[in-house]
């Protein structure tokens, strides 16, 4: 799973119109300046209020013999010192842009609330085959991640 950060002011976000995590601008030198270089996806470092972005791709997902079309179920939860502090919903995978059904590429988003308090995190991705065999039904990936200040 692969996840960047973007910074996130609420009204904008609701609009649909996120700014950048860091307003980065080019200097007389060629060098790029950060608005916080302590915060980041590359540290997977992120403050509360920000986007977190995340990719992921699905291998090799079973096929209806009907409609050639998986039938999955993705689901995020995060994580703070081993208790889970956030659920998301259930939602199914829509396949309908792949090309390719045995990598299917998804990814998302998930806002940062101001109330999550600093320290280590942990997002786990979950994705359920509904046409699989019930012992490889369900898979999970994690990805570690901090909240500064």
């Amino acid at each position: 799973m692969i996840v960047r950060g973007e910074a996130v002011d609420t009204a904008r976000r609701a609009s649909g119109n996120a700014q950048p995590a860091a307003r980065m601008t080019n200097t007389a030198e060629g060098k790029v300046e950060e608005d916080n270089p302590q915060a980041g996806p590359a540290v997977r470092r992120f403050t509360r209020g920000m986007a977190l972005e995340y990719a992921y791709m699905i291998y090799n997902a079973r096929l209806d013999k009907a409609t050639n079309r998986p039938k999955l179920e993705t689901q995020l939860r995060l994580f703070r010192d081993g208790q889970q502090v956030f659920t998301g919903k259930v939602n199914p995978f829509d396949p309908s842009q792949q090309k390719d059904l045995t990598r299917l590429i998804a990814g998302g988003s998930l806002l940062l609330g101001n109330d999550l308090q600093p320290g280590d995190y942990a997002l786990q991705l979950i994705v359920t085959d509904k046409l699989a065999k019930e012992e490889s039904r369900v898979m999970g990936q994690w990805i570690d991640f901090e909240i500064v200040k």
